[in-house]
C-alpha cells in the first residue's frame, strides 16, 4: 500500500521523497531521469526561429494589442521550413511533467478503468495539474497560470465560449475521472466558461462513453457528448497526405471530420490522450496526434500513407484554428495537450494497461509533446520501442529539429518548483 503524505507546493530546488514500497513488476522505472530540474526561462534561451534565415520575425502582437498569433504553415511542402509558436502565451517547445506515485493508493499495473478509478486520489491529481499549469505558463499562482493557458476568442465572452475536450474512449483504457473533472472545474470556476458549453467527445469510439466511463465529479450540465454527431462532415486535408500520388491521381484531398469543428462552432480544443502502444506507422505509440483519429475519420490512417495522414490532420484549421490565406493560424483552437499516463501500456490500442507510471505530461503543441514523451519516457524510461524514423517526422514536418528543443527534449519537472 502506498502512503499518501500531505504534499505542499515544494520550494524551488527541493526534491520530494515518497514513502513507497515497490514490488517487482510495479513498473515505477527510473532507469534514466527525464526531468530538467531548473528550466531556462523562455526569454533567456535562444529561439529556434533564429536558425531559419528566411523567417525574420516571430509573433509581434498580442490580443491586447489587437493582433493575432500566427504559425507559419506552408500548404504545399511535405516538410515545413519554419516554425512559430501556435500559442500567443505559451512556449510550444515547453513540455512539463510530474511523476508522483502518491496519486494512487496502491500499485496495480494491470487493471481495468473501474479499478483504476478506485485507486486514484483526486486531490493529488488536482494539485499536480495545478503545478503543471504553473510550470507550463511560468506563473506562480495556479489561477494565473490557467488564465494564461486559455485564450479567449475574439469578440466573445468567456460564458459564450465553446470548449471541446477530445478523450480516448477505445477499448479498455480511458481518461481517469479526476483528470477530466479537474479540466472542467478549471474551465468553469477559473476561466468562466459555462458548463453547458463544454463537450467531451470521441467521435469514433465514444458511442458507449456514458456507460463505459461514467466520469465522476464533472460540473453539472457538462455535456458528455459521446460521438457528438459523428464523423459526417468532409473537410480539406493538406500535405503531406493530399499530395500523395495515389490521391492526386484520383483528386482526393478531403476526409471526414466532426461537424462542430468543420463548422467553426468550437472555440477551444483540449486534447487529453493516453499513453499506449500502436503500429509503427504512428510511431509505435498512440498519444496526442493519434488521438485525433476520432476527430477525423481513422480510415485513411489505416491505408497507404497513414503516417502522412496522421501528420496532415494535425495541420488542419479544425485542429490548429482558423487559417489565414497564407496558411497562418489567426487564433489557436487546440490550446492545451495533456497525456494521462497514470497507467500506460507497451502494446495497444486494445488490452489492459501493462504499467503504472503515475505520470502526467502537458504542453501546448502536440507534435512536440508526442516526440518528447515518446523519446524521453516511452523509449528511455520504460525501454519500450518506438519507430524513430516516424517519430522524427513529428518535428521535421512541423519545421523543427531535435536541436531546437529545450535541452534536447527534456521534460520540465513541475514538482521542482
Amino acid at each position: 500500500m502506498l502512503l499518501r503524505p500531505t504534499i505542499p507546493f515544494p520550494e524551488a530546488g527541493v526534491k520530494r521523497c515518497y514513502p513507497v514500497a515497490l514490488s517487482p513488476g510495479d513498473c515505477y522505472k527510473e532507469s534514466k531521469p527525464i526531468f530538467l530540474e531548473h528550466a531556462v526561462p523562455k526569454q533567456d534561451r535562444p529561439s529556434p526561429l533564429s536558425r531559419r534565415s528566411f523567417l525574420k520575425q516571430s509573433m509581434a502582437g498580442s490580443f491586447l494589442g489587437g493582433s493575432a498569433p500566427m504559425i507559419f504553415l506552408p500548404k504545399s511542402a511535405p516538410s515545413l521550413e519554419g516554425y512559430v509558436d501556435p500559442h500567443p502565451n505559451i512556449d510550444g517547445l515547453r513540455v512539463v511533467g510530474v511523476h508522483d506515485p502518491t496519486m494512487t493508493t496502491d500499485a496495480v499495473p494491470v487493471c481495468p478503468w473501474r479499478k483504476q478509478e478506485q485507486l486514484v486520489i483526486p486531490e493529488a491529481v488536482r494539485e499536480n495539474m495545478d503545478r503543471m499549469a504553473c510550470a507550463l505558463a511560468e506563473e506562480k499562482r495556479p489561477s494565473d497560470a490557467w488564465r494564461r493557458i486559455f485564450v479567449k476568442p475574439p469578440a466573445k465572452s468567456w460564458k459564450d465560449t465553446v470548449v471541446a475536450i477530445k478523450t480516448n474512449n477505445i477499448f479498455q483504457q480511458q481518461t481517469r475521472s479526476a483528470v477530466m473533472a479537474k479540466f472542467c472545474d478549471v474551465l468553469v470556476d477559473v476561466i468562466g466558461v459555462r458548463a453547458s458549453n463544454i463537450f467531451i467527445y470521441d467521435s469514433c469510439h465514444g458511442a458507449d462513453m456514458l456507460k463505459k466511463t461514467p466520469f465522476k465529479g464533472l460540473p453539472e450540465k457538462v455535456n458528455v457528448a459521446a460521438l457528438w454527431e459523428g464523423i459526417k462532415k468532409e473537410t480539406a486535408v493538406p500535405a503531406p497526405w493530399s499530395n500523395l500520388p495515389a490521391l492526386e491521381s484520383k483528386g482526393v484531398s478531403k476526409a471526414g471530420c466532426i461537424g462542430p469543428l468543420v463548422e467553426g462552432k468550437v472555440d477551444i480544443l483540449i486534447n487529453i490522450a493516453l499513453c499506449k502502444g500502436h503500429v509503427a506507422s504512428y510511431g509505435q505509440f498512440t498519444m496526442l496526434m493519434k488521438n485525433h483519429l476520432g476527430t477525423f475519420s481513422p480510415r485513411p490512417a489505416h491505408a497507404e500513407g497513414g503516417t502522412d495522414y496522421l501528420i496532415a490532420i494535425n495541420k488542419t484549421p479544425e485542429i490548429l484554428g482558423k487559417l489565414d490565406i497564407d496558411g497562418s493560424v489567426v487564433f489557436p483552437r487546440q490550446q492545451l495537450c495533456f497525456i494521462d499516463a497514470l497507467w500506460a501500456s507497451l502494446k495497444g490500442p486494445t488490452g489492459l494497461s501493462s504499467a503504472q507510471p503515475n505520470r502526467f505530461f502537458m504542453g501546448s503543441f502536440a507534435p512536440v509533446v508526442d516526440y518528447t514523451v515518446a523519446n524521453r519516457f516511452r523509449r528511455e524510461v520504460m525501454e519500450w520501442p518506438i519507430d524513430e524514423k516516424v517519430t522524427a517526422r513529428f518535428l521535421t514536418d512541423f519545421g523543427l529539429e531535435k536541436e531546437d528543443l529545450l535541452d534536447g527534449g527534456a521534460v520540465i519537472d513541475a514538482l521542482e518548483g
